[in-house]
This record gives structure tokens, sequence and C-alpha cells, in this order.
């Protein structure tokens, strides 16, 4: 079993792998479309 605390921290790991994860997806979408084009 988890605390609280840890468990609140797992979370906001999770979330910025997410977002970073969105981010980077995000910017490979991007260019790729980008090098496409040219």
């Amino acid at each position: 079993m988890f605390t609280p605390e840890q468990f609140m921290k797992k979370i906001k790991t999770c979330k910025m792998i997410h977002i970073c994860f969105m981010k980077n997806s995000f910017v490979s979408i991007i260019n790729f479309s980008i090098s496409e084009s040219l």
C-alpha cells in the first residue's frame, strides 16, 4: 500500500511523463508535416 503522499507523487510523475510525451509527439508530428511539405 502507498501512503497518500507517495500516491500523489506517483500521479504527478505520471502527469509530467504524459505531458512530456504529448509534447514530444506533437513536435514530431509537426516536424513530419514540415518535412513532408518540403
